[in-house]
């Protein structure tokens, strides 16, 4: 089982979160990603943390554009949850400031993204004299990059969860052998060789990416039709 949530977006975002707090009780943690869109204004998303204080909250991930630290800075300053961050950024410069100015409580990393296991270490070391947690990013980049961050984050004093996908699509899981095991809502690190898991070469191949980079077209753009037809309109 799992004792952890996260839920996100923009859309019906308190309202769900009451739900599941009501239905869970006060013994679940519940994280909120926002995703950090880039036409959500920051007084739009100091409103929304605010709304989103009574729920108890782990924390609040990307609640602006992550690239505006500054933005960032006043959303920290003016919601009472901590704050969360790190899943775009690349090493340890890109999340330098966040950290030492203690704009976030919560730095998320992604194995991949981050450059691998050497710059996470890195992160962690920074982080941890800030009093700023890890809570590595998990999705993007695939079960075997969650292997990876499995290992090291059983070896860092600052390790808050590690995010989790369970078979969002089918075949998440199907290109390794040796799948997470899950007790308690905690992941059991591996004692066999390497990562403990091996790459399934076939699964691999009867699932090749097509990319997911296109050219930008603003008339097929979501989050800009949504800018819009009216600014944040959960308010």
């Amino acid at each position: 089982g799992y004792n952890a949530i996260k839920t996100g977006g923009i859309k019906n975002c308190v309202e769900s979160v009451e739900a599941i707090r009501k239905e869970v009780g006060p013994g679940i943690d519940l994280m909120v990603d926002v995703h950090g869109p880039p036409w959500l204004t920051t007084r739009d998303a100091i409103a929304l943390g605010r709304a989103l204080e009574d729920y108890n909250l782990l924390f609040y991930e990307d609640p602006v554009a992550p690239e505006n630290i500054d933005a960032i800075a006043r959303v920290s300053e003016a919601v009472d949850i901590p704050i969360a961050a790190g899943e775009r950024h690349a090493g340890i410069w890109s999340v330098k400031e966040l950290i030492e100015r203690e704009i976030i409580d919560v730095v998320q990393p992604d194995t991949g993204r981050a450059g691998g296991l050497s710059q996470m270490k890195k992160i962690a070391a920074m982080a941890e004299a800030h009093y700023c947690s890890m809570a590595p990013h998990d999705g993007s980049l695939g079960p075997v990059a969650e292997m990876a961050a499995v290992h090291l984050m059983a070896t860092l004093p600052n390790f808050l969860i590690l995010e989790h996908l369970e078979d969002d699509v089918p075949q998440r899981y199907e290109v390794m052998i040796g799948q997470p095991k899950i007790v308690d809502g905690h992941i059991i690190v591996p004692d066999t060789p390497g990562l403990g898991i091996d790459i399934v070469e076939e699964a691999i191949a009867k699932y090749p990416s097509s990319g997911n980079i296109a050219i930008p077209d603003d008339s097929n753009d979501y989050q800009y039709i949504q800018a819009r037809q009216g600014r944040a309109l959960w308010l």
